[in-house]
């Protein structure tokens, strides 16, 4: 193998590397709690709001996103609105009603 082939399989890698761990944490903000108005089955969720400007945020963002998941706290609907609360709340801060807080998924 030559510099040359060296250096397109590094920067290959780096690519996936980079592309990889932006989808892991839009996944792991996803498991949070944040997509909760948008179903994961029809693609990703920054696409489907943002359509092709999603491939660039993804591309200039890169893993940063698993820093953003690492420090959002975990969002819940509440049962009786429909609202989003905090996922640590006892009561929905919308219609007073009791919920029961949700721990933080993990990611696998």
């Amino acid at each position: 193998m030559n510099n040359a082939d060296f250096g397109y399989t590094l920067i290959h890698c780096m690519i996936v590397l980079w592309v990889g761990s932006a989808l892991a944490g839009m996944i792991w903000i996803g498991r949070k709690g944040y997509f909760t108005g948008i179903t994961w089955n029809v693609g990703c969720p920054l696409f489907v709001l943002f359509g092709w400007w999603a491939i660039l945020l993804l591309l200039i963002l890169g893993p940063i996103w698993l820093l953003i998941a690492a420090f959002l706290k975990p969002k819940q609907r509440c049962p009786h609105c429909k609202e989003i609360i905090p996922g640590d709340a006892s009561r929905c801060s919308f219609c007073q009603g009791e919920v029961t807080p949700v721990s933080s998924p993990e990611i696998h």
